[in-house]
């Protein structure tokens, strides 16, 4: 199974970044029906809205093959909240060791390293509910559509072969 590496490189420098001041933090929920789900709370003053936050801002976490696109964005001002699906932390059950936020403005990637990553649980107790809701939804409401059209041709196939048996004999 690949998985990806995050450099330690001086461009991911720990939160708040001394060149443009930014901050965030990342809720995890490791365990329970919403495993998997990601709340990042940062702050990007150069990009203007969320549908924008959610298009460019991508996730880098280890155990992902890939940088995580956003599943929804909330906010304005500079200051969102977006949420993420890791399908690495649904199945393992563990808050990624780190966590890099990437996004491109003007043609020119920034990146910053989010320092703060918690577990659900811990938040809940610290900060109430509300401190670890992610935008968007439940897990269930974020699997690809064609993991669940799989399924369905399956269920259908199996169907068809109990017929044919029963029709046959």
């Amino acid at each position: 199974m690949a998985t990806t590496t995050i450099d330690s490189a001086d461009s991911l420098s720990r939160l708040p970044d001394p060149q443009h001041g930014l901050r965030g933090s990342l809720v995890v929920h490791a365990s329970g029906e919403n495993a998997g789900l990601m709340r990042l709370d940062v702050d990007l003053p150069d990009v203007p809205t969320a549908d924008e936050a959610s298009r460019l801002v991508k996730l880098k976490i280890p155990g992902e093959v890939v940088p995580l696109d956003a599943t929804e964005a909330t906010g304005e001002n500079g200051g969102f909240v977006i949420s993420y699906f890791s399908s690495d932390i649904a199945n393992a059950g563990h808050l990624p060791a780190d966590a890099v936020v990437t996004w491109e403005v003007d043609g020119h990637e920034r990146q910053i390293r989010a320092v703060d990553i918690e577990s659900a649980e811990e938040v809940e107790a610290r900060r109430g509910t509300e401190a670890a809701v992610v935008p968007g939804g439940r897990p269930l409401d974020l699997y690809p559509k064609t993991v669940m059209l799989l399924a369905a041709i399956a269920v259908a196939f199996l169907l068809i072969c109990v017929v044919a048996f029963l029709a046959m004999g």
